[in-house]
């Protein structure tokens, strides 16, 4: 998953196989549920 606001920032318009776009919520949700990996940049 990628946060919508990075990938406009970045100027992401395409996202490979396998990933998808989400917003900050939900990857804080994410985060906090204690999930195995979580990059942030």
């Amino acid at each position: 998953m990628v946060d919508d606001i990075s990938c406009k920032a970045r100027g992401v318009a395409q996202l490979a196989d396998g990933v998808t776009q989400s917003n900050v919520d939900q990857l804080a949700d994410l985060i906090t549920e204690g999930s195995d990996k979580v990059i942030w940049y």
